[in-house]
């Protein structure tokens, strides 16, 4: 089929333009690629995220992260039919005898009834940062296809009153999460929430009320 004059001319501007395009062909700096091609790496989609509430969710992975301050912590990624959340628990020389007791709490939660002292004693010899990280990546490896690590996350408004601006410029109160191994009462905000199908807010990172 012939074309017609249009494409004719459309084609002739798409040659001339990438002509234009290998003559000067833009790179991305260095410093720009690294953080580009981890931004991409990471990617997973568009995510609803738990707001407000008390959820009962499955903890799907474990990651390394750090606070500004440069203090190191474990980040527990977890999701149910509604959406997902995050937790951080930090493992700083302060606070990692409380993560290391918030963990264990977990691990006996999900073992089998005639495995739980078993866990409790495994994890009361648990005293490095690293052992931890790395007994619950393996965990959660181990039973991720035939036996969800389970657990309750609790998202309720930050305690300090703080909020953060979202991306329509509306100022919305900061949360924060804890995951749980039972199921907690909720807060008068939590249940508020709960029932009128109140809108997701991002939780917020917070080293507030830790022994640092």
């Amino acid at each position: 089929m012939a074309q017609s004059d249009e494409e004719k001319q459309k084609a002739a501007e798409q040659a001339n333009l990438f002509g234009e395009l290998e003559k000067n062909d833009v790179k991305v700096t260095d410093d720009a690629a690294e953080k580009m091609k981890e931004n991409i790496l990471n990617d997973r989609g568009s995510a609803n995220y738990l707001g407000i509430g008390v959820h009962e969710v499955v903890v799907t992975s474990v990651e390394l992260t750090q606070a500004k301050t440069g203090t190191l912590g474990m980040r527990f990624n977890c999701e149910n039919e509604d959406g997902q959340g995050r937790v951080t628990m930090w493992l700083s020389e302060g606070a990692l005898p409380y993560t290391i007791e918030n963990v264990s709490r977990l691990m006996v939660h999900n073992a089998a009834d005639d495995k739980k002292d078993e866990a409790r004693n495994y994890m009361s010899n648990i005293v490095s940062a690293k052992d931890l990280f790395e007994t619950v990546q393996e965990t959660l490896k181990v039973r991720k296809e035939k036996n969800p690590f389970k657990a309750f996350l609790s998202i309720r408004e930050a305690r300090d009153g703080s909020t953060y601006t979202d991306k329509n410029g509306v100022e919305r109160p900061s949360t924060e999460s804890n995951l749980l191994s039972y199921r907690p009462k909720e807060t008068p905000t939590q249940s508020v929430v709960k029932a009128t199908g109140g809108e997701v807010v991002t939780d917020k990172d917070t080293l507030e009320g830790l022994p640092f």
